[in-house]
């Protein structure tokens, strides 16, 4: 029995968690039912933990918390879904709790720390979950601890933090008994989940994400030398398909197995108190059929903001910190919102790895890695859910029938490019009341979905709520927001009226969110900048809204903007001229593309719009 665990060891349990969640797959996907029964958990936790032991394979010699470190954060970025975000947390919460070697010490406290990260990470907690299961390890841990005595654990067993991590004289068997008894309170209470969910019960199966939890700390168990507490993996769920009831009964950890789903001074999961409870936690929604997931560069204050936004357009909400200013979120949405929760990353900061999965899709390949673009230009379409073609499927009782593009507030002079790819524009700032009217035009037309394409935050909120008064009556509409003309011009040129209209407005979304927007404008007046003052008549580079350039002519400060959309990979730059633009400027910028990009197509439109000699995208 191993009294501490150091780096290969934890390299050991990484490759073993990997791989006995990898056997378990089957039996774990079949067992998701909740929050969508989408067949995915035991894919989505093998995946995440084996992209953690790779991350770690790389490393030379590591010590335990260097090991975990690695494990921890190569599993958070590559994390897929809601189950493989809570167990990189229950991961991260580990090594934050590790001082060099990985002792009792680790398992007590980096188990309750693992339990806060998740339940902090879930916009809408739910009891019955793997946030139960890893609350009820932790208990569990704590207590096996406290009885040891904290001189024995090198400082007070159920303080986190301070000298007990590490320091002091380890009981020779306090490893062992702290994660025999985190690992047998684990196993009860996925065995009660089926008491807090009545979903769970209707369906005869266990919370799968609370069992992949189990499956991972069971890893770790058998590291230090105790016996595994599953049975071989089944290909379809049950009650508690892998857990044995026998499982804690050695070593005074049985009482633990029993009572160990209990919350913090609670009741016992499987009691009755859980069970009366049980009604007010949701089942999930089944308009909610698209999840979005995405990495996002960007500052706590941001994100605490994008949390509100993408509460107010969908469920399931998770958000973890990867590493300084960068942060893994995941959303389930309905078809209509994936725009939004794209263009809520974009405002928040910089996307990247940008997926959109179908989650009632009976076709769609779990086992289909997320592929990582690590330039966060690069073009997440790629990425996106493989099911983008036309298949006369339906979701939500909706045929494959034909979609109808409004763009609202396109700007002056660029009507014509839309109308040329058969979008509708609404010029200005339209009503609400003259939205719904061109929204019932396009249906009177022959189309069974209609998709606004806002143009700028101020064209939002009246598509918003236009589209919102169309789906009261009935009417099917998406709203798809651009923060420029060029990303609008994105999206439009991805419609297909004929494509199954998710997958349509997923691509939409996609593409918008894809391009880089930058213009060359003519200042109006003096001003100050955030790069220096300007004169009236200078010209001003701007790059996603941010001024990056200031000179006296129109060619200099556009080259100097392309040259640092260029310096950011990309495959397609369009160029849309104005009324001001001169052909020689046009020219200067296509030989300088050609010197420094030659692969980057290039794409020349005339606009016609004033005090903006060019709009510039990227994608």
């Amino acid at each position: 029995m191993r009294k501490t665990l150091d780096g290969p060891a934890i390299r050991q349990f990484a490759q073993s968690a990997a791989a006995a969640l990898t056997e378990h797959r089957a039996h774990l996907d079949a067992a998701n039912v909740f929050p969508v029964a989408d067949r995915d958990t035991g894919t989505n936790a093998a995946l995440t933990v084996q992209a953690g032991a790779d991350a770690l394979a790389g490393v030379g010699s590591p010590t335990a918390a260097e090991a975990l470190r690695v494990l921890a954060g190569g599993a958070a970025r590559a994390a897929r879904g809601n189950s493989g975000l809570l167990l990189s947390q229950v991961l991260r919460g580990l090594a934050e709790r590790t001082v060099d070697e990985f002792t009792a010490d680790s398992v007590r406290a980096g188990l309750r720390r693992g339990a806060e990260l998740a339940y902090a990470a879930v916009s809408k907690p739910v009891e019955g979950t793997v946030l139960t299961v890893a609350r009820a390890a932790a208990d569990a841990a704590n207590r096996v601890g406290a009885s040891l005595g904290g001189a024995h654990l090198g400082g007070d067993a159920n303080v986190d933090g301070g000298a007990g991590l590490g320091g002091g004289t380890e009981h020779p068997g306090a490893l062992a008994a702290v994660l025999r008894a985190a690992v047998g309170a684990a196993a009860a209470a996925v065995r009660a989940t089926p008491q807090q969910l009545p979903i769970l019960a209707r369906a005869g199966v266990v919370d799968a994400g609370g069992e992949a939890l189990l499956v991972m700390l069971n890893s770790l168990a058998e590291v230090v030398g105790l016996p595994s507490c599953l049975s071989a993996a089944k290909d379809s769920p049950g009650d508690v398909g892998t857990a044995k009831a026998s499982f804690g009964s050695a070593g005074g950890a049985a009482s633990d197995a029993r009572s160990g789903a209990t919350s913090d001074g609670g009741a016992d999961a499987g009691g009755d108190e859980a069970g009366s409870n049980s009604s007010a936690w949701p089942e999930g929604d089944p308009a909610l059929g698209y999840e979005v997931q995405y990495l996002l560069r960007a500052e706590a204050p941001a994100v605490a903001a994008l949390r509100d936004e993408l509460d107010a357009v969908g469920d399931s909400l998770a958000v973890i910190e990867v590493d300084e200013a960068l942060w893994s979120v995941h959303v389930h949405t309905p078809a209509g919102e994936v725009g939004a929760a794209i263009d809520a990353g974009v405002a928040a900061g910089a996307p990247e790895r940008i997926t959109v999965v179908r989650l009632s899709d009976p076709t769609a390949d779990p086992t289909e890695p997320i592929a990582a673009p690590t330039d966060p230009a690069a073009d997440p379409t790629d990425h996106a859910h493989p099911a983008a073609e036309p298949t006369g499927q339906s979701v939500a009782g909706r045929p494959h029938e034909s979609t109808a593009v409004v763009v609202v507030g396109a700007g002056e002079g660029l009507a014509h490019l839309f109308a040329a790819e058969g979008a509708q524009v609404v010029d200005g700032q339209p009503s609400v009341s003259e939205l719904g009217a061109v929204i019932g035009s396009a249906r009177a037309s022959g189309a069974a979905h209609v998709a606004l394409l806002p143009v700028g935050e101020a064209a939002l909120p009246p598509a918003r709520a236009a589209a919102d008064q169309a789906r009261a009556a009935g009417v099917d509409v998406a709203v798809v927001p651009a923060r420029s003309p060029l990303q609008a011009l994105a999206a439009v040129a991805v419609h297909d009226r004929g494509r199954w209209v998710g997958d349509d407005v997923i691509a939409m979304a996609n593409a918008a969110a894809a391009t880089r927007c930058a213009q060359v404008v003519l200042a109006e007046r003096d001003a100050l900048t955030s790069v220096g003052p300007c004169r009236s008549g200078d010209a001003l580079g701007f790059i996603d809204g941010d001024v990056v350039q200031i000179g006296a002519g129109v060619r200099a400060v556009a080259l100097a903007v392309v040259d640092r959309l260029l310096g950011t990979g990309g495959e397609l730059i369009t160029i849309v001229t104005g009324r001001e633009t001169s052909p020689d400027d046009v020219a200067a910028l296509r030989a300088r593309i050609a010197d420094t990009a030659p692969l980057v197509e290039v794409s020349v439109l005339a606009g016609g719009q004033g005090g903006c000699p060019l709009l510039i995208g990227l994608e």
